[in-house]
């Protein structure tokens, strides 16, 4: 799964109660629901795999946009 690729940049992983490793986590509980950041990086992926882009250039640049952002990533794959 292309989420399942991307590191998450809403700094979950510095919550205690979610420690999320990749985007595609946020969306297993009610996190991402409210999180501005996850929705914009899930909609950003699906925008840029509607285009037909193979998931490493989506990798490629939702990390782009986010860290340029200043936001952090997770741990995760990616």
């Amino acid at each position: 799964a292309t989420l399942d690729r991307l590191h998450c940049f809403c700094e979950c992983q510095e919550s205690m109660m979610h420690r999320h490793k990749t985007l595609l986590t946020c969306y297993t509980s009610k996190h991402a629901a409210g999180c501005g950041v996850c929705l914009k990086e899930a909609i950003l992926a699906g925008q840029l795999k509607e285009k037909g882009l193979p998931d490493d250039q989506i990798e490629n640049t939702v990390e782009s946009v986010f860290r340029t952002e200043g936001h952090r990533p997770t741990f995760g794959p990616g």
